[in-house]
């Protein structure tokens, strides 16, 4: 006589992706300053994402990335440069956006924001 058992694992397929947004400078002062950004985007999930994009819409920013692996991490740089507006409003307030599709054809999507703040000279002359 024969005893079979037989098990069935079933693995958890669980897309996911970050990013991470980061000033290079702590701040600016006048209007044609230039603020380098570097992204930071991590496939956080255990499949492979396809279809990675990329924005930054106030520095112009819109790259295709390809594929990312689970665990893989792509950086990518970009810059803005401050017009009055920003030099009056005393701050810059950036957002990044990331979107890429899964192996079930699911979107997943991220976004991170990064504050730089003017140093203005309040003097009056």
């Amino acid at each position: 006589m024969s005893d079979k058992d037989n098990a069935v694992a079933i693995a958890l397929r669980k897309g996911a992706i970050k990013i991470d947004k980061q000033a290079q400078v702590p701040s600016y002062t006048a209007t044609g300053d230039v603020i380098p950004y570097e992204l930071t985007v991590t496939n956080t999930g255990n499949v492979t994402l396809t279809d990675v994009e990329v924005r930054d819409p106030l520095t112009g920013l819109d790259q295709n990335i390809g594929q990312l692996a689970p665990g893989q991490v792509q950086t990518l740089s970009t810059s803005y440069t401050v017009d009055q507006t920003d030099v009056d409003n005393g701050l810059l307030n950036n957002t990044a956006n990331v979107a890429a599709t899964t192996p079930a054809n699911l979107q997943v999507v991220a976004k991170d924001s990064d504050v730089v703040t003017a140093t203005l000279n309040q003097a009056l002359i």
